[in-house]
């Protein structure tokens, strides 16, 4: 297949990703609309229309074999384990797609994609572009646009990533306030920079195969779980969505995640939760900053650990990328952070962003108490917290319940 550049376009609801997504198309580069796929993998008797009537009711799907969207709408986002259910199931068949219309491509492409990030798409673009607006603007948009009461859209806002969220993952911000002929100018140089193949270093953070896996290589993996998924959901239609939702939230490398909770007093479940958060089980991923491992640790910290623990000269910076030792000294990292703080939810927020945490405690506007964070300043972190806890209260309900 010809190596093509791929951009990952995406954005929040109401900014006018559309607008900029029929600017590329215009100047001559092929568009992939991932809602278009979606609405083409839902067709009848389809595997993906069948794997998720499997977890979220056969009533979902209409008696002339069409989705009822508005039911399966519903019943997805009445939780955050549902909604991580469905892109669990329905992800990986537009990424599937995806890399069969990209092997009759060449040149540019560009991936349009409302849940580029939630997808984990955005590791194998070359490039992300985002688009964003005022919220006052998107709302605007939105009530135009949908047939949805203003707390609906409202609630439609808050369930995104917020703006510095997509500026900090993006190569390239594209604002759009109502200025179209700013707006195209902007999206006119974006197009101009990136009209030949090169591959992109890293964004910030950003966690990478080790060795620079290729699109190909990725997508072609992805793929492969794609059919796994549906032999999977196929042959069992009459099991639980706790079984279909274990193939999104596995209980990998085990033994290390047992012996680390007992030796750290920590609840498995939040190492797994840490684990398929910082690094989605990819015990060779490494971020642009040099984050190692299952448990993303700095070769900086782990020094620390090392001379905490008085074990300086057992083992060099690679060992990160050793499940066992990662799983240990991650955990051992939390519980630190758990013993400093004393509770759970300062500890995650210490192992994503450090001791600035001490500092938030000690402002009144983020912890009247000084114990306890009402607010999270930094919207990395934030999201980073809401997303270990989630992921923990589903392996809870998986496997501790």
């Amino acid at each position: 297949m010809t190596r093509v550049k791929l951009i990952g376009l995406t954005g929040q609801s109401g900014a006018g990703k559309s607008t900029a997504a029929e600017l590329f198309k215009q100047s001559g580069m092929t568009v992939i609309d991932a809602d278009a796929l979606v609405a083409k993998i839902y067709e009848s008797s389809s595997a993906c229309l069948k794997s998720v009537a499997a977890s979220f009711g056969q009533d979902i799907i209409n008696p002339d074999g069409s989705l009822n969207r508005r039911l399966l709408a519903k019943r997805a986002f009445e939780s955050k384990e549902n909604t991580a259910l469905l892109g669990a199931i329905v992800h990986p068949f537009v990424i599937a797609e995806t890399l069969r219309i990209l092997k009759t491509l060449s040149g540019t492409a560009v991936f349009d994609a409302p849940q580029l990030f939630e997808s984990n798409m955005d590791a194998v673009c070359d490039i992300i572009v985002s688009v964003t607006a005022n919220e006052d603007v998107r709302l605007s948009r939105i009530l135009g646009r949908d047939s949805v009461t203003e707390e609906q859209a409202r609630e439609r806002i808050r369930a995104q990533f917020s703006e510095e969220f997509f500026r900090s993952h993006s190569d390239y911000t594209l604002e759009n306030n109502g200025d179209i002929s700013g707006f195209k100018a902007r999206t006119g140089d974006v197009m101009a920079q990136n009209t030949q193949y090169r591959r992109y270093a890293p964004r910030r953070g950003k966690k990478t195969k080790k060795g620079g896996l290729p699109l190909i290589v990725w997508l072609v993996a992805i793929a492969i779980l794609v059919g796994a998924l549906v032999l999977f959901v196929v042959n069992c239609q009459g099991r639980t969505t706790k079984n279909v939702l274990k193939v999104a939230y596995p209980q990998k490398y085990s033994e290390y995640v047992n012996k680390a909770a007992a030796d750290y007093n920590l609840p498995p479940a939040l190492i797994y939760a840490v684990i398929r958060t910082e690094s989605g089980f990819d015990p060779d991923a490494e971020s642009s900053v040099g984050a190692r491992g299952l448990m993303q640790l700095m070769p900086s910290s782990f020094e620390w650990l090392l001379q905490k623990r008085g074990e300086t000269d057992k083992y060099t910076s690679d060992a990160l990328f050793d499940p066992a030792v990662n799983i240990d000294y991650g955990a051992y990292l939390l519980r630190y952070f758990y013993d400093y703080y004393g509770t759970e939810q300062c500890a995650v927020a210490a192992y994503n962003a450090g001791f600035v945490v001490s500092d938030w405690l000690a402002d009144s506007s983020y912890s009247p108490d000084g114990v306890t964070l009402t607010e999270i300043p930094y919207p990395e972190t934030s999201q980073y917290v809401d997303k270990v806890e989630s992921a923990k209260s589903v392996y809870i309900e998986l496997y501790y319940s």
